[in-house]
C-alpha cells in the first residue's frame, strides 16, 4: 500500500521543490523590498527559454546553460530594478505590482515574436529510466533528481541569505529600513541584488519546471501557483515557502489521482482557505506591524 504512493509522493515532491523556489524568490522581494512582482512569473519562462536555446544550439551543457540562464535573468532582473522598480520610488505597492504586470506583458510578447508560440521538450542529461521497487511500483528518475536538485539550489539560496555578510544586510533591510539605513548598509545595492537573486530563482526553478511539462511561452501561468504556497507558508518566511511548496505539491498529486486533473485547483484552494481560517498569517508567518 505504501509503496503504492511512493511514485504519487515523489512526484509531489517534485513538483513542490520547483512551487518552493520560485515562492523563494517572491517571499525575497516582500521581505527585502516590501514588493510583489507579477514579473517573476514571465522570468519563469525567459530562463527555460534561455537554457532550451543555449542547449539545443550546443553552446553550453545542461547545467551550465542553467546557470548561464540564470546569470541573465539577474542581469535583467536588475535592469528592470533600474528602469521601472527605482523611478516610481514613493509610489503605492499597486502602482508599483500594475507596472509589473505591464513588464511581464512586454516579456511575454517579447518570448513569443523571438521563440514563437510551439511546445518544445527540454533535453534533460540525466537518465530517465524509471526506478523500479517491484509489483508494479515505478518512481521517475526524472522527478527524483529534479527534486534534488531543486534542493541544491534552495539550500544555496538559504545559505547566502542566513550566513553572508550582504544576506545578513538583506535581512536587516528586511526587518526595519530605517535602523539598516542608520547602521550604514547600502540599502540601494540590497535591492538591486534583491531583484537580481529573485529574478535568478524564477528562471532556475523554469528551467526545471519546463523539464517536468514542456517549454511554451505559458510556463509561467503554471508559476502562479507559486503565490498560493506563498500565502500557505506565510508571506516572509522563506522556511514556510519551501515547505508550503512541498506540501501544495503533494496535495496537488495526490488529488489529481483520487479525483481527477480538473479538481486539482479548486480543492488545494480549498485548503489553503481552510488553513488560512485558523493561521491568517499563514504556516509560519508572524503578526507584524505595517512598515511606515
Amino acid at each position: 500500500m505504501v509503496l503504492t504512493f511512493l511514485p504519487l509522493i515523489a512526484t509531489g515532491l517534485a513538483i513542490g521543490s520547483i512551487y518552493g523556489l520560485l515562492a523563494f524568490g517572491i517571499v525575497l522581494l516582500l521581505k527585502a523590498t516590501d514588493a510583489l512582482s507579477f514579473a517573476q512569473f514571465q522570468f519563469v519562462t525567459l530562463g527555460s527559454y534561455f537554457a532550451f536555446t543555449l542547449i539545443t544550439q550546443h553552446v553550453l551543457p545542461f547545467f551550465l546553460a542553467v546557470i548561464v540562464s540564470g546569470l541573465g535573468a539577474f542581469g535583467l532582473g536588475v535592469l528592470m530594478y533600474y528602469l521601472v522598480i527605482k523611478p516610481m520610488e514613493g509610489q503605492s505597492q499597486f502602482a508599483l505590482f500594475v507596472a509589473t504586470i505591464g513588464v511581464a506583458a512586454m516579456i511575454k510578447s517579447a518570448i513569443g515574436i523571438i521563440w514563437g508560440y510551439n511546445n518544445s521538450t527540454m533535453p534533460l542529461p540525466f537518465n530517465q529510466t524509471p526506478i523500479s521497487f517491484g509489483s508494479g511500483v515505478a518512481i521517475s528518475s526524472v522527478h527524483l533528481v529534479i527534486l534534488a536538485i531543486t534542493i541544491v539550489f534552495i539550500g544555496a539560496f538559504i545559505i547566502f541569505f542566513n550566513k553572508t555578510l550582504l544576506g545578513t544586510q538583506m535581512r536587516a533591510v528586511a526587518n526595519d529600513l530605517e535602523a539598516a539605513q542608520m547602521m550604514g548598509i547600502n540599502v540601494n545595492k540590497v535591492f538591486i541584488v534583491s531583484w537580481g537573486v529573485a529574478a535568478f530563482s524564477a528562471a532556475i526553478g523554469g528551467v526545471f519546471l519546463s523539464g517536468l511539462e514542456t517549454v511554451n511561452v505559458n510556463l509561467g501561468e503554471i508559476g502562479i501557483k507559486a503565490l498560493p504556497v506563498v500565502i500557505l507558508g506565510g508571506a516572509e518566511s522563506i522556511s514556510g515557502a519551501m515547505v508550503g511548496g512541498l506540501l501544495i505539491g503533494v496535495i496537488e498529486v495526490l488529488v489529481g489521482y483520487f479525483f481527477g486533473s480538473e479538481f486539482r485547483t479548486a480543492i488545494v484552494f480549498s485548503l489553503l482557505i481552510l488553513v488560512l481560517m485558523v493561521k491568517p498569517y499563514g504556516l509560519f508567518g508572524e503578526r507584524h506591524s505595517e512598515r511606515v
